[in-house]
């Protein structure tokens, strides 16, 4: 049982039953200091908690205040703090999942939203971890082993994190901060479906596919037919992006045209025919 002692206006801990009667023997602590554990309703005399020896009676009395609402081994001040990590936590990752849905409309890899929100949850899980006393001396199992701490929850995140966030929710509420794991659930859930729910983004204009269609197009032109001959073999090279319309999903592309006769510049455009079956539509232009 972990024990948060006040005393002088400050608070400590915690400790555990053992330690509370050394400092109660050695004189550190008196009997008539206050304490609180999981489980209490209210601050009490130290000589009320179970398991302290020795127990002198003494009258329960009112404590100065009641504990404050979401207790931390390390006091209020870093409790308010934690609840705002880990608020932030599900708001990094919720927004990710929502950047991940409409990736292909902004024309960026999902991916790179994924690695974002993994790495700032981990950071933010260590942060909060090490606040809340996670994996310290004194942050034990009733069988005497420590917990997990920042460094190992942040390695999980990394390495598991579809499992290890929801996971680092729940830990939390060991500590007296709230329990997470519903909205954290939701969230990772969010995060894993979104990229199977986003519109696919419209290929670059060099894509492989994007350029057989372009030089397909140019041959199976009316006036190149007619100087085939002439002509003889068709590639295109250098193809760069001019501009990209995100709201209409439409490619601008500039490139040289090699043929027997020589090179020219030409351009083309890249939209979708037919998105949710991912076919595009090539487009030779004159200009711009």
């Amino acid at each position: 049982m972990q024990i948060h002692i006040h005393k002088d206006g400050q608070q400590y801990g915690p400790y555990s039953e053992e330690e509370i009667s050394n400092h109660l023997r050695d004189g550190t602590l008196s009997a008539t200091d206050l304490a609180w554990y999981e489980g209490c309703a209210d601050w009490t005399h130290i000589s009320n908690v179970p398991g302290i020896s020795p127990r002198p009676s003494l009258p329960p009395a009112p404590p100065p205040a009641p504990p404050p609402s979401g207790l931390t081994p390390v006091g209020l001040t870093k409790s308010k703090h934690s609840e705002v990590i880990g608020y932030s936590m599900l708001a990094v990752a919720g927004v990710a999942a929502l950047l991940i849905w409409q990736s292909g409309n902004l024309g960026l890899p999902p991916l790179a939203f994924s690695v974002v929100a993994i790495i700032a949850t981990a950071i933010l899980s260590g942060i909060e971890a090490k606040q809340l006393g996670m994996g310290s001396d004194a942050d034990k199992t009733p069988k005497g082993k420590k917990r997990t701490g920042p460094v190992s929850w942040v390695a999980v995140m990394l390495l598991l994190w579809i499992i290890g966030f929801p996971a680092y929710l729940y830990s939390r509420s060991r500590y007296g901060v709230r329990n997470l794991l519903l909205p954290g659930i939701i969230v990772a859930f969010g995060v894993l479906v979104a990229p199977f729910m986003a519109n696919p983004p419209l290929p670059a204009v060099d894509a492989p596919e994007v350029v057989a269609l372009a030089e397909s197009a140019i041959r199976e032109s009316p006036a190149l037919k007619l100087t085939a001959g002439m002509v003889g073999s068709i590639t295109i090279s250098n193809p760069g992006e001019i501009s990209f319309d995100k709201h209409l999903q439409k490619r601008v592309a500039r490139a040289q045209l090699m043929t027997n006769l020589g090179s020219e510049v030409i351009y083309y455009t890249v939209e979708w025919q037919n998105r949710s079956k991912g076919i595009i539509w090539v487009q030779i232009r004159n200009a711009p």
